[in-house]
């Protein structure tokens, strides 16, 4: 009887322990209480970030951070990753059914240029969006919410949304996984991951995703140039219709 009080007392501190972290202190007191959980109850435990992570990305709830930070304390780093990428496309391609169905309209009044202007790079990137979506997620070219919101409104098919997604938020998920790994190392003071050294990579990555859009891009010129000579137009399917052949 005595355990049991002991038990129903320690489950009752840290339910006051554990939410959804706002600082480095917070986040650190966070893990360990998790932690211990994670230890009996890991399916459980892993279940519960998983549904939190997938709420805040479909809703754009700010937290998804911290959520990053804290898998990389709780979890191995392949596992962290995975399980980061995973909840940001699931989350991600809920938010975009959800946009998909308030209608056009709503998404035009949130930001209309920049929508606009992404209208026009999707138009430009409809033979190779997978390697285009990875890049907007590598890159902070438009904010991730905008991304979710507007790409079912611009011809961006659920599936490529959920490739690109996943893969493109691997990068930038891998270094704020590793620096969880180390956070009992970290301090508020010491809570920079966008270092010299990490833009540098991420700039690197953000080349190398759009590396297939170029190559594609120079592929389709030859093509162009070649039936130009001969007086056709070059055609492809996309989503099951012919269009012509775009440089």
């Amino acid at each position: 009887m005595n355990c049991f009080a002991h038990e129903l007392t320690r489950a009752g501190s840290q339910r006051q322990h554990i939410r959804l972290p706002h600082s480095i202190a917070q986040l650190k007191q966070v893990a360990g209480e998790v932690a211990g959980l994670a230890s009996t109850h890991r399916t459980t435990v892993m279940a519960a970030y998983a549904v939190l992570f997938t709420f805040l990305q479909t809703f754009a709830i700010p937290g998804s951070l911290m959520l990053t930070l804290l898998a990389g304390a709780l979890y191995p780093l392949p596992v962290a990753l995975l399980l980061v990428s995973a909840c940001s496309a699931i989350g991600a391609s809920a938010c975009y059914i959800l946009a998909r169905a308030c209608g056009r309209a709503v998404v035009s009044r949130l930001s209309p240029l920049r929508v606009a202007a992404w209208r026009r790079e999707v138009d430009r990137h409809a033979h190779d969006l997978l390697p285009y979506m990875v890049f907007l997620r590598v890159t902070p070219l438009f904010p991730n919410w905008l991304v979710n919101v507007a790409a079912p409104h611009l011809g961006v098919p659920l599936r490529v949304f959920f490739a690109g997604t996943f893969l493109g938020v691997m990068p930038p998920g891998f270094v704020y996984v590793h620096a969880g790994a180390s956070l009992q190392d970290l301090t508020e003071d010491k809570f920079r991951l966008w270092t010299p050294l990490n833009v540098a990579a991420m700039g690197m990555l953000g080349a190398l995703s759009l590396l297939p859009v170029l190559v594609g891009r120079w592929r389709r010129r030859q093509v162009l140039a070649l039936h130009a000579d001969e007086g056709e137009v070059p055609e492809v399917v996309v989503d099951g219709e012919r269009q012509p052949l775009l440089g």
